[in-house]
């Protein structure tokens, strides 16, 4: 990923990183976001280019810039091959349609860094993309990203892996230290598929360590994780806490649209919905407190 197009990104990504750190912490009333998943760049006609996806991308990048939400997040999946120049310069130059005062969150997926990554895969999202695992407190909200498909296949980068966990575990302290208003994790795939005491299977992390992350979430107040992965919406809860699997933002594979979830932030409460790309309302109306 060379020229003008990786400058361009590193620079949104330095300016957002600027802005994030000097985010308030403090509650300034309800705000919403809107959270994407599975662009999936070269998915939807392989091998033949990606010019659905840019249009499917473009088209939820207008109603972005429409609705003007605090940030918007995509969870993962971001392109379909790794390392894949092409597919990468089309995801950033369709990105590069939103406008510029809006944080934009990329979450690393399977197919980003493979199925089974390794330390080169890894570095060549990094040095693109961008850092996998980062919090932040804003608007009185914390907001963790966290890298779930070196969790879900560590063979190669057991390292990282032990190196993320130990970061996460600082995050959670963190939270439960600072007790923010809500704290929001986003991540590529869900921990579990319909009910977190599922068997293990492909569709899902091992009982014991899904179980591990689970308990951490709730135990540090954690109360929404918003996912992707499955390029279906599902809806599942743990202990009070909720996790969506939104449907994706690129092809569908099951009944669902292509689309995006508009999530509104209230001091006491979160509230979501589901939209596909030619249902999306002109304006979205938050509630007084």
């Amino acid at each position: 990923m060379t020229g003008e197009i990786r400058y361009n990104h590193r620079n949104r990504l330095m300016d957002l990183g600027a802005r994030l750190q000097s985010a308030t912490s403090d509650w300034q009333g309800p705000f919403f976001f809107i959270q994407m998943a599975d662009c999936q760049f070269g998915m939807a006609n392989r091998p033949h280019g990606f010019r659905q996806e840019v249009a499917w991308f473009g088209k939820a990048m207008e109603h972005c810039n429409r609705l003007k939400p605090a940030f918007v997040a995509v969870c993962g999946d971001l392109i379909d091959r790794p390392c894949d120049e092409a597919q990468t310069m089309a995801l950033f130059k369709t990105a590069a349609l939103l406008d510029k005062s809006i944080p934009l969150h990329l979450v690393c997926g399977n197919h980003d860094i493979n199925d089974i990554p390794n330390m080169e895969t890894l570095s060549w999202y990094r040095e693109g993309f961008g850092t996998d695992m980062y919090a932040v407190q804003d608007r009185g909200c914390r907001l963790i990203v966290l890298n779930t498909a070196t969790i879900y296949a560590p063979h190669n980068v057991a390292l990282e892996v032990a190196r993320q966990d130990e970061w996460l575990r600082e995050e959670m302290a963190a939270a439960r230290r600072d007790r923010p208003y809500h704290t929001i994790v986003f991540q590529h795939h869900p921990w579990y598929r319909y009910e977190a005491m599922e068997p293990d299977s492909t569709n899902n992390f091992p009982l014991q360590q899904r179980l591990m992350y689970l308990d951490l979430y709730v135990d540090s107040g954690v109360e929404l994780v918003m996912a992707g992965h499955f390029h279906r919406n599902l809806y599942t809860h743990y202990r009070g806490m909720d996790m969506v699997a939104s449907g994706p933002v690129g092809l569908s594979k099951y009944t669902d649209p292509t689309g995006l979830r508009i999530v509104k932030v209230y001091r006491n409460r979160i509230e979501h919905e589901y939209y596909g790309l030619d249902n999306v309302p002109e304006r979205v109306t938050l509630e007084g407190e």
